[in-house]
């Protein structure tokens, strides 16, 4: 899930009409929850992973990398859920970076989650903190 689907929801909603990918947005999320946030809440409750930071108390540390012109996703709002809930966990912010996935054009947050992955593959750990990174 997103880290905040009922926000990203909300505001995708705001835009619609006036942003392209604003319609598409919210067509998307309906369409994979079965409803909008007024008839089927549960479902996005279901997977706002903010909602259930304390069901991830159980982790040894979670390493988050984000786009600083990224406004799509509340990464901090899920590193303070993830810290309350006792998880040590690691903010890499990419300057000049914005949203991206595997298949992006903009590799450095990308390459930092890959990079820290296989670090902690290798035996590292996650120390709790934040880290300006170079974009890309």
């Amino acid at each position: 899930g997103v880290h905040n689907l009922t926000e990203e929801y909300v505001g995708a909603n705001a835009l619609r009409g006036a942003i392209a990918l604003a319609d598409q947005a919210v067509l998307e999320i309906e369409e994979e929850n079965g409803g909008t946030l007024a008839e089927v809440p549960e479902r996005y409750a279901e997977i706002t992973n903010t909602l259930h930071a304390q069901s991830l108390a159980y982790l040894k540390g979670v390493v988050l990398t984000h786009g600083t012109n990224d406004q799509t996703v509340p990464v901090r709002q899920m590193a303070d859920q993830l810290r309350a809930a006792g998880v040590p966990t690691h903010l890499y912010l990419v300057a000049g970076s914005d949203h991206v996935w595997e298949g992006s054009a903009e590799p450095a947050v990308m390459r930092i989650g890959l990079d820290e992955l296989y670090r902690l593959m290798d035996g590292g750990t996650v120390a709790d903190g934040e880290t300006p990174a170079s974009g890309p």
